[in-house]
């Protein structure tokens, strides 16, 4: 976690208003007891706005030292959609450009089932190239269970070592949808 003091320069006001550029995609959650926490993890330098879904407003996010673990904690057991949105212009060199923290320890029902929508848009490949890492993305989100085939849109060009290595490790996927790595 980041000192209170630090997170105080990284985040923005919690007005909804604050629109960010880029794209956007959903993390479909539930939880199974009160005063439950997710914890996300940024490793990209740009503007981004998380909507954690429990109607308590938007976090607006911008700054240029990577690397930062972001937390909420849901007052009430339930289903959540958080939106993350926003557009990475840089990445730290051997981080993963976004994560969800989920323990593999846990037995009960609880976090993230589904992602939908384009995780690229929000962390595409530079217009120097550059590309993001999803290393651990997903790992260990025993309950994850779907996918959709456009999450990697916006990430084209040649991938780099260890890019996708253990994304969806330790989940419930299945199969992996057609085309979901198609621009590579």
């Amino acid at each position: 976690f980041a000192p209170e003091s630090y997170i105080d320069g990284c985040w923005g006001s919690d007005d909804d208003d604050d629109d960010v550029e880029g794209g956007s995609f959903q993390l479909h959650i539930t939880t199974e007891n009160d005063n439950e926490t997710v914890q996300l993890g940024i490793s990209a330098t740009g503007k981004f706005k998380i909507d954690w879904g429990s109607n308590e407003g938007a976090d607006t996010i911008e700054w240029t030292d990577p690397g930062i673990t972001y937390d909420h904690t849901y007052k009430r057991a339930g289903s959540y959609i958080i939106t993350i949105s926003g557009l990475a212009t840089g990445y730290l060199q051997g981080g993963t450009a976004f994560k969800v923290w989920c323990d593999p320890t846990r037995e009960d029902r609880s976090g993230l089932y589904a992602v939908t929508g384009a995780m690229g848009s929000v962390f595409p490949t530079l217009s120097n190239g550059t590309q993001p890492s999803f290393m651990g993305t997903f790992q260990n989100c025993k309950q994850l269970k779907s996918i959709e085939s456009v999450l990697f849109r916006g990430i084209t060009g040649q991938p780099i070592p260890y890019m996708f290595a253990d994304t969806f490790d330790n989940t419930a996927l299945e199969e992996v949808p057609n085309g979901l790595f198609s621009g590579l």
